[in-house]
C-alpha cells in the first residue's frame, strides 16, 4: 500500500510541476524511486495549509473514500462514491449536485467531473457521450452530447471554450484509444490529438478509467494503456513523461 501511495504522490507532484518548460519524453526511474522513501516537504505543494470541519449529518454522510476535487476561496466540492457535495470554505453544507436515478437528468454513474470556476458550473460526464451541466446550486442546466462515432471514456472541461475527451474504437485488431477535441455544442474540433495505436489488446467488457486532472493551467493525462503522462495546455501538447516501471513488482 505504501509504494502505490508513493506512486500516486510522484504523478501529482509531477501533475503540479510549475515548470514552464517544454519537455518532451522525460524518464522517471519509478522503479528505482519506490525502493527509497523520499521526504517531500510540505512547501513543495502548497505555501500553507487550512483545516476545515465540514458539516454533516444523518443525510449528507460522506464516504471514507470522499475527497476533495474542487476548492477555492469560497466553495469545496467533495465526490463521495457517485455523490457530489457542495460546502463553503467555512464548511457549511449547501447542496448536493445532482441525483442518482432513472429520471430525466439523473445518473447511475459519474465518470468524471470538471468545473468551470469562471461561469460557476459543473460538468458531469455520465457516460453514452452525454455531460450534464450545472450551477454550483445544483440546477440543471443543460445536457451536452459529445458528437463522435467512438465511445467516450472520460471527458473534461479545460477551459470556458473547449472540452477534452478520452475515445475508444474498437475492431478485430484491437482498440484504438485516443484524445479528441470538442467545443461547447459538443462538436469535434480536433481529432486524435494523442493516439495509443489500434492494435492494443483488451476485453470489451474490462472498463479501465485514464487519469485526467488539471492542476493551475494544465491538464494532465495519462491512458490505462500507457505509462506516459502528458501535460496539455491551449489545446496542444506541452509535455510529457514516460514512467519506467522495468521489472517492478509491488
Amino acid at each position: 500500500m505504501k509504494n502505490y501511495i508513493l506512486l500516486l504522490g510522484l504523478i501529482l507532484f509531477v501533475s503540479c510541476d510549475r515548470q514552464e518548460s517544454v519537455l518532451h519524453n522525460r524518464v522517471l526511474d519509478v522503479a528505482q524511486m519506490l525502493k527509497k522513501e523520499i521526504e517531500v516537504p510540505l512547501s513543495e505543494f502548497s505555501d500553507s495549509i487550512d483545516y476545515v470541519l465540514l458539516e454533516t449529518n444523518d443525510s449528507i454522510l460522506l464516504h471514507q473514500n470522499a475527497y476533495v476535487f474542487y476548492a477555492d476561496n469560497s466553495d469545496l466540492f467533495i465526490r463521495s462514491k457517485q455523490s457530489i457535495f457542495h460546502f463553503d470554505s467555512k464548511g457549511r453544507f449547501l447542496n448536493r449536485i445532482g441525483k442518482m436515478g432513472d429520471g430525466p437528468y439523473e445518473y447511475n454513474v459519474i465518470y468524471n467531473v470538471s468545473v468551470d470556476d469562471v461561469n460557476k458550473r459543473l460538468f458531469l460526464y455520465v457516460g453514452q457521450k452525454k455531460i450534464y451541466v450545472m450551477n454550483y446550486d445544483g440546477q440543471f442546466l443543460y445536457e451536452l452530447n459529445l458528437q463522435v462515432m467512438e465511445d467516450v471514456t472520460a471527458a473534461y472541461l479545460i477551459n470556458e471554450n473547449r472540452i477534452l475527451a478520452e475515445t475508444r474504437a474498437y475492431s478485430n485488431n484491437g482498440i484504438k484509444v485516443a484524445l479528441s477535441l470538442f467545443n461547447m455544442q459538443g462538436e469535434c474540433i480536433k481529432k486524435d490529438l494523442v493516439v495509443f495505436g489500434d492494435d492494443l489488446k483488451t476485453d470489451l467488457h474490462m472498463h479501465t478509467m485514464p487519469y485526467m486532472y488539471a492542476c493551475q493551467n494544465t491538464v494532465r493525462y495519462m491512458s490505462s494503456f500507457s505509462n506516459m503522462l502528458y501535460g496539455l495546455q491551449n489545446e496542444a501538447v506541452v509535455d510529457s513523461m514516460v514512467f519506467d516501471f522495468k521489472n517492478y513488482q509491488p
